[in-house]
């Protein structure tokens, strides 16, 4: 076997067990590969392995989007869709029941007045009958600083730093305490990192042209669904907001953090905390598409035993995704085209994860089967 990190995985009982199972060596490698990474470094000994996973999704606005045209949709939908949500309409609440993860939903920086009980702090999911829990947690900056300056959620990017540093900070904090609370309630082992946003795209091409020294055009996507011309306007908004980062740090030191304060926003902020806290804690990030993607990316690059906490879940649709996973060298479980959001993408890889668990857990062994291995 040529696994990564395959010391770990040769001393781990999980991966004598693989290596027995009654199929040919190597014959599905890339969906056991991140199974028998969580097992072991979960430092689990006996059949039947688990494997409990939590989704966090993080919702915030971008004064891109309200200023620069870069998206298909209005800003209101960010407010909308976590009203969705909390229905049980959203195609993550579908795909969280089926895989037994329970959902934190955050509002972390949404700029549109909504309407919603956060009283209510646990909402029974109606889409499937096994109702797995829906969390709420509202960590609102925009309200917590109780300021104009966020009027349209962070600001525009290509104009200014999408966040002061205190709002940057309390974003960060706000992805670390509900990763932590969802940790306390789920004792899960690993988690997919999901968002909304609309706009977001931008964000996420910006971070990944700055840190990887891309031409902004040849990784713009067309996000939600814009079109040609829009997506040139598109590239040229991302291009400004990368020479601004640039000139500011001209000679000065730029670290991570300075990275997605700059060229990120609430949501980004927030996934970079909620993976920080997680992978202190040794729990194993699924990360969804470009936007997760790219809130963890410039720590990634800059810490590779943080990076080894991470999973790609899929390739999507955006060519910035797939530079940013090449230079992580990440391979994603799937490559479907996809470009939703939410943690969709993450949250299919983790189904094939779980079947991936399940032949683990109850395939013979040569043995067990009397079959020869030779």
């Amino acid at each position: 076997m040529n696994f990564s990190n395959s010391k770990d995985f040769q001393n781990s009982p999980a991966f004598q067990i693989y290596n027995q199972l009654t199929m040919p060596p190597g014959a599905m490698q890339k969906i056991f590969e991140p199974v028998l990474k969580i097992l072991a470094q979960t430092n689990q000994s006996t059949r039947p392995f688990k494997i409990t996973p939590a989704s966090l999704l993080f919702a915030g606005d971008h004064g891109v989007a309200k200023f620069k045209n870069v998206s298909a949709f209005p800003q209101e939908v960010t407010a909308q869709m976590l009203l969705n949500f909390a229905a049980g309409g959203a195609a993550m609440n579908v795909l969280s029941s089926l895989r037994n993860s329970e959902i934190a939903v955050c509002d972390v920086g949404i700029a549109t007045p909504y309407e919603f009980d956060w009283n209510a702090h646990e909402v029974k999911n109606k889409s499937l009958a096994s109702g797995k829990k829906i969390h709420f947690f509202n960590k609102n900056v925009l309200k917590a600083l109780n300021t104009k300056e966020y009027s349209f959620g962070c600001n525009d990017i290509s104009e200014q730093f999408a966040l002061s540093p205190e709002a940057y900070e309390k974003s960060f904090q706000a992805g670390k305490d509900v990763f932590e609370a969802m940790h306390l309630k789920t004792n899960c082992n690993v988690i997919i990192l999901g968002e909304m946003g609309i706009g977001n795209t931008t964000p996420a091409a910006a971070i990944i042209s700055q840190c990887l020294n891309i031409d902004a055009h040849k990784i713009t996507g067309i996000g939600t669904g814009i079109d040609s011309e829009k997506r040139k306007l598109k590239g040229t908004v991302i291009e400004q907001a990368v020479n601004r980062h640039n000139e500011f740090f001209k000679g000065k030191n730029n670290s991570a953090h300075d990275v997605v304060r700059s060229l990120g926003g609430f949501e980004f902020a927030a996934m970079a905390g909620a993976a920080h806290a997680a992978a202190a804690k040794g729990v194993h990030i699924i990360l969804d598409g470009v936007i997760a993607t790219a809130a963890a990316l410039p720590f990634a690059l800059a810490d590779s035993h943080f990076k080894s906490w991470f999973i790609g879940g899929h390739l999507s649709a955006e060519p910035a995704h797939q530079a940013a996973l090449q230079a992580l060298e990440i391979e994603p479980i799937l490559n479907l085209n996809l470009r939703l959001g939410e943690g969709s993408g993450a949250a299919l890889a983790l189904g094939i994860m779980q079947d991936a668990l399940a032949m683990l857990n109850n395939m013979a062994t040569f043995q067990s089967a009397g079959v020869s291995a030779n």
